[in-house]
């Protein structure tokens, strides 16, 4: 069983609260065992969600360590008007379980305009001059070109911002540190950097993240049509 709680809570939850971060607390208690089960339920990869979007996850069991009941806190953003908590965790069959729900009310002055970011991946150049591609640079700047000058007209965000990996930029590690940033953990960059206009996401941001390159080759000997109707394998042919 999962239920849920605003930790600080003094007084009602109804009442407007103007606090940008709040602390959840989730109270989990295991289904013993029984005349039909031996052992007692667990709760497993236990998920919190603000107003739909998955704002916390403990993997794992998160009885393993604590025997039928455990009481985890989470550090959540709130914004303006309804904030609406859902939680629920999965049984060690997989089963899940009922949602827990707690509807807490952000004050006006929480309410400001966010960002929306656009991480712009494009790769033409390869080690491997056959997989050279010729539109995949001009297809992700065009694309974040289109999409800023669009959010610009509508005015729903404060500012858009534009983050391009290309070619030799566009590495694993880029990647992930820009994913990194976006997820608050941060490390000090040169005010030039180009990772150094991104920010921890808040609820009010969005982040687009557009990748235009090969795509992974993936092989089944016994169930790929292309290589049973080709002797020779062309990697083009599993890319998209």
């Amino acid at each position: 069983m999962v239920q849920l709680a605003w930790a600080e809570s003094q007084a009602t939850s109804s009442a407007a609260i103007d606090s940008r971060t709040v602390t959840v607390r989730v109270d989990v208690k295991e289904v013993p065992a029984d005349r039909w089960h031996t052992s007692g339920s667990g709760a497993c990869d236990l998920r919190l969600f603000r107003n739909g979007s998955l704002v916390k996850v403990w993997h794992g069991d998160v009885l393993q360590t604590s025997p039928g009941y455990v009481q985890l806190d989470a550090p959540v953003p709130l914004v303006a008007g309804e904030n609406r908590f859902t939680a629920y965790a999965f049984n060690r069959d997989n089963i899940k379980s009922a949602d827990a729900t707690l509807t807490l009310i952000g004050a006006e002055s929480l309410r400001h305009a966010g960002t929306a970011y656009i991480l712009a991946v494009g790769i033409n150049e390869y080690a491997h001059r056959a997989l050279h591609l010729r539109y995949a640079v001009h297809d992700a700047e065009a694309f974040a070109a289109g999409v800023a000058q669009e959010q610009s007209k509508l005015g729903a965000f404060q500012r858009v911002e534009i983050i391009p990996l290309l070619n030799a930029q566009a590495t694993k590690a880029n990647i992930l540190q820009a994913l990194e940033r976006f997820a608050g953990r941060q490390v000090a960059l040169a005010a030039q950097h180009p990772f150094a206009k991104i920010k921890p996401a808040q609820p009010e941001d969005v982040v687009i993240i557009y990748f235009a390159s090969h795509g992974k080759a993936v092989c089944f000997r016994q169930a790929c049509v292309i290589c049973e109707a080709s002797s020779v394998y062309s990697v083009s042919k599993h890319t998209i």
